[in-house]
This record gives C-alpha cells, sequence and structure tokens, in this order.
C-alpha cells in the first residue's frame, strides 16, 4: 500500500484554491494538474507500506490527533519546488504555518522515524496544484509573471482532521482513498 497522512481540506477550500490554480495554467510546460478535490495538506509521506505495518500507523494516527489540537491554514501565497528557476511542483501554501500544523507534523515525523520510516528533509505546509513533467528554459520567467499576477489572496482553511490516506497511481493520476481519519484534539 502507498500512504500518506494528511490534512484535508473542506470542499469550498478546494474550490477557492482551485480558482488560485487556474493561473497557473497558462504556463508553457507539459504539466499533470492535479484534480480540486485531491487538493490537501501531505504531513508525511510514507511510500509503499507492507499490510502488516497498517494497525500500528492506525494507533499512531489515532494517538497523534488526539494530542494535537485544531488549527487555521491561511493559504496567501505560491510558488515551485524545488525552485521557480527549476520547477517540479507547483504549489499554493501559506507564508505563516501555525504552531500546530508544525507541532503535528514533528510529531508524526519523531514516531514514524522510531518505526523506521525515513527522516523528512524539511516541512513546508502547502497544497500541490500541478506536477512539471518537462524542462523549457523561459518557464522561470514565465513563472515568476504568473506569480506576480495572482497578487494577494487569502484562503482560510479550518484543520480539524488527521487523515491516513492511501494513493493508488493510475494513468489519469492519482486516486485517493482515506484509510482512517481521526479527529484532532
Amino acid at each position: 500500500m502507498r500512504l500518506f497522512y494528511c490534512c484535508e481540506l473542506p470542499e469550498a477550500v478546494q474550490a477557492e484554491l482551485n480558482t488560485i490554480a487556474q493561473r497557473f495554467r497558462s504556463l508553457d510546460a507539459r504539466v499533470t494538474w492535479v484534480h480540486p478535490k485531491n487538493f490537501h495538506v501531505t504531513l508525511k509521506f510514507l511510500g509503499e507500506v507492507a499490510p502488516t505495518a497498517l494497525d500500528a500507523l492506525k494507533i499512531l494516527g489515532a494517538q497523534v490527533a488526539a494530542s494535537a489540537q485544531r488549527f487555521e491554514l491561511v493559504f496567501d501565497t505560491v510558488g515551485a519546488f524545488p525552485t521557480v528557476q527549476r520547477p517540479r511542483v507547483l504549489w499554493i501554501g501559506t507564508s505563516q504555518a501555525p504552531q500546530a500544523i508544525l507541532s503535528l507534523q514533528e510529531r508524526l515525523e519523531r514516531e514514524l522515524i522510531k518505526m523506521g520510516f525515513e527522516a523528512e528533509q524539511r516541512f513546508t505546509p502547502h497544497v500541490t496544484v500541478g506536477r512539471v513533467k518537462d524542462e523549457r528554459p523561459r518557464r522561470a520567467g514565465q513563472l515568476v509573471q504568473i506569480f506576480s499576477q495572482i497578487g494577494q489572496f487569502a484562503c482560510h482553511a479550518p484543520i480539524t482532521h488527521l487523515t491516513l490516506m492511501e494513493s493508488q497511481l493510475s494513468p489519469s493520476g492519482a486516486i485517493y482513498t482515506p484509510v482512517a481519519t481521526w479527529e484532532l484534539g
């Protein structure tokens, strides 16, 4: 099973983020766009996990969620990973990550490392809206222009649950299925 922990977003927030993401579509590149119903904030990607580990991952999710608090993310910035000059992932994120999401992610990370999972290099709360599939030298200038045209925005997202999600890859994109969901707090 291909799994990750995430914070799902309300449909209204997904729709609002999709309106912002539409501006990215003028980029002259081959991009696989994420369907808005799949917009979420990944806290920890686990990769391929043996089904025998599922019970332990559910117990961990329940414990971490119970000790976490609800919070609000304010999506107010756009960007690209690894850089605008070499974009592979196009995203919408937050310029001020609340301590609650950082604490939630840190606790998951710490416990998962004890279970043998790899440490995350760096956590940046964001929603992936597209994955760039080719290289073109003029893309960086285009992205800077697109980002500046988007201007200021603030999309408020209440985060109330932690989800363990399964990701099945298909030719038309990933299919996400919640394995377990826990209320925060």
